[in-house]
């Protein structure tokens, strides 16, 4: 069986899951809950640390003053004079707020982020491992269950149950695309094995007409 066609059969046969059994498979992980792996008192030792661990990116997805609450500023503004490149983005851990619209560029942002890229929101469970999901089912081509296995591996998350049912959106869009490349990708490679074997054919025929030829 070809790889497409196997690839093909698995996302046919693939039951798209809920967001009741999205929270019971991320209550699987044994990772104790850590809000933030470390915690920085002020701006000059988050810059240092920043410049120690050689971060080059920064996606932020509470990129406004307002909602932060006397937390540190950390818009695009605070990293001018670090050689770091800047995104980011508005999104409230609120019932009903829309991220969809986000998905796709942000997405894109971590992809293009070759080296070190820190994504963080205020609590490090829903706002950013949301957008890191999102990331590795648009560019990796992960379900959604599998890109929360992959990360509940190493790290404790929760996303809210909107932005669950967004991710479960998402998934069920990726997915029928991935049909549809499949699909094309194996009636095209159908259709060349066919346009091979017809070359042959006629080949075959055009030698034994020669060689009939010249024996007569």
């Amino acid at each position: 069986m070809s790889t497409q066609k196997r690839d093909l059969s698995t996302l046919h046969n693939h039951f798209l899951v809920n967001i009741f059994q999205l929270e019971c498979r991320m209550c699987k992980c044994k990772v104790l809950w850590t809000p933030v792996t470390e915690v920085w008192p002020n701006t000059s030792m988050v810059q240092a640390k920043l410049k120690e661990m050689g971060i080059t990116h920064i996606l932020n997805t509470v990129a406004y003053k307002e909602y932060l609450q006397g937390k540190i500023y950390t818009r695009a503004e605070y990293y001018q004079e670090m050689n770091i490149t800047y995104y980011g983005v508005l999104v409230m851990d609120e019932y009903r707020f829309d991220i969809s619209k986000d998905l796709f560029p942000a997405s894109e942002f971590i992809h293009k982020a070759l080296n070190k890229l820190l994504v963080h929101c205020i609590d490090g469970v829903r706002r950013s491992a949301t957008f890191v999901l999102a990331y590795l089912m648009i560019h990796h081509e992960i379900l959604l269950e599998d890109a929360i296995d992959h990360i509940i591996d190493r790290r404790w998350i929760r996303p809210n149950r909107d932005f669950l049912k967004q991710l479960t959106i998402l998934n069920s869009n990726l997915k029928s695309q991935q049909i549809l490349q499949l699909k094309k990708e194996y009636s095209l490679k159908k259709w060349s094995k066919v346009k091979k074997k017809n070359h042959k054919q006629n080949k075959n025929s055009y030698l034994s007409y020669k060689y009939v030829k010249s024996y007569l």
